[in-house]
């Protein structure tokens, strides 16, 4: 025998485990009344969930035989039913004993909500089905012939009071028309037609009008890119040629430095080379003075 347990939704991430409901993808929203089937597999062990008016009169009639015991029916022994208030109570309760859940509740037809019938949906043969699709479509036929026929009445009304109001004028006696006569009419109903072939023309004129102002929007976009696209090249050319400019300059300054420094060394080493004369004539002097 299955276990079964009754709760509100505690969330509404679980989905219904009736077949319309997976299909429509269905959620058990936050706090509606659910009933879990508890599923043990060899891989896992999970509850599978239904909506209150998704549970059939067969699950119904196994939590009778839960709950009955030697006669004496206890609730209580249906996991969940103490945990739910009072109103969700009496709809177990009631479901219980009359067989099967409320048809306010039930979301499937009413014919299959009773106890001993299985499904969901009252099942249909394939030959009924059928035998009720050309009845539809006589129906359908039928409804656009009628259609088809109100304005004939409608016309004829008019005609009529249209009679009535030119009563009063005399009447125009029609000409015999000819085979020479009808002949002409023909091929003058045929011209009339030519006559009028060039508004279609005029009217592809104004089609053409918006397409040639998106072309002109179009090719307007393309030479403002083009502008762009130019302008961002003069300015990474006149970037390059600062640069090598700087370069240049850099490069002079460098080169007059070291010109300087050899200069600079040549006068220290004449320097250099007076100091000792200097001293030597000082020297000479001196002696000389003894000397005499």
């Amino acid at each position: 025998m299955p276990t079964y347990r009754i709760e509100l939704a505690s969330t509404g991430r679980a989905g219904c485990k009736n077949k319309e409901c997976q299909e429509k993808k269905e959620k058990i929203l936050k706090g509606e009344l659910r009933l879990g089937t508890f599923v043990d597999t060899e891989q896992f062990q999970s509850w599978a969930w239904k909506h209150w008016g998704c549970v059939t009169p067969r699950q119904i009639a196994s939590i009778h035989d839960i709950v009955d015991e030697n006669g004496d029916r206890d609730m209580t022994l249906l996991d969940g039913y103490d945990e739910i208030p009072a109103e969700s109570q009496k709809k177990v309760a009631d479901a219980v004993e009359q067989g099967h859940v409320d048809d306010e509740d039930w979301k499937g037809d009413v014919e299959v909500n009773r106890p001993g019938k299985i499904g969901f949906r009252v099942r249909v043969s394939k030959k009924k089905a059928q035998k009720d699709e050309p009845a539809d479509d006589e129906e359908e036929e039928k409804k656009d012939d009628k259609t088809k026929k109100t304005p004939k009445r409608k016309r004829a009304k008019k005609e009529a009071d249209d009679e009535e109001e030119e009563g009063d004028e005399p009447v125009v006696k029609k000409a015999k028309s000819t085979p020479k006569a009808t002949t002409k009419k023909t091929k003058a109903a045929k011209a009339a037609p030519k006559a009028e072939e060039p508004e279609p023309e005029v009217e592809k004129e104004h089609d053409q009008e918006p397409a040639e102002e998106e072309k002109g929007k179009s090719e307007k976009k393309e030479k403002s890119e083009k502008k762009e696209s130019e302008e961002g090249e003069k300015e990474k050319k006149e970037n390059e040629e600062g640069g090598k400019k700087e370069k240049k300059e850099k490069e002079k300054k460098e080169k007059e430095k070291e010109k300087k420094k050899p200069a600079a060394k040549a006068s220290k080493k004449t320097a250099d080379k007076d100091t000792p004369a200097r001293r030597t004539s000082g020297r000479v002097t001196r002696s000389r003075t003894a000397a005499s």
